[in-house]
């Protein structure tokens, strides 16, 4: 019994803590970023799997809240099913973002529909519920959000006028 005692009456090695701490700190550190990272496989998966199901669309109709709709056809297709495809998450560790997505792209084969995004300028949702992804072309703005914003602001242009 009396050299577990003095076993615990010895000092602890200072360099021992430190070694210790740091190591706590790069085990939470390196979790930390390791689910970061199977999240963002995770999203990378899901618009693969959307952009395979889009890929064939032929016109694209976009749409805003107040019923502003804009059809997008010909190579400006295209170029947005390569901004949608090429895409990254925009999956913020333990955090959301908070904007209005005011803007509903839906992709057409014929009369059928093949899937659809909510957008706020270069950022698009595929779930409301899950993060948004981000195209860093900003095709997606140029092509779909601003002309149908600017319609939008047309419409309230002209009611205005008319009253």
């Amino acid at each position: 019994m009396s050299g577990i005692i003095r076993a615990m009456n010895k000092k602890i090695d200072p360099w021992f803590v430190l070694f210790a701490v740091i190591l706590i700190v790069i085990g939470c550190w390196v979790g930390y970023l390791s689910k970061n990272f199977v999240m963002r496989q995770y999203d990378a998966a899901r618009l693969a799997r959307f952009a395979h199901r889009i890929a064939d669309a032929d016109h694209i109709v976009a749409t805003t809240y107040d019923s502003i709709s804009l059809t997008i056809t010909g190579d400006s297709v295209a170029k947005v099913l390569r901004a949608v495809s090429s895409a990254v998450s925009a999956r913020m560790p333990d955090a959301e973002f908070t904007c209005k997505y005011g803007v509903t792209a839906t992709f057409y084969k014929g009369t059928n529909v093949l899937g659809g995004i909510e957008m706020y300028k270069s950022l698009f949702l595929l779930n409301p519920n899950q993060p948004p992804f981000g195209d860093s072309s900003r095709v997606l703005d140029t092509t779909i959000n601003t002309p149908v914003e600017e319609a939008l602001r047309e419409s309230y242009r002209k009611s205005a006028e008319t009253k």
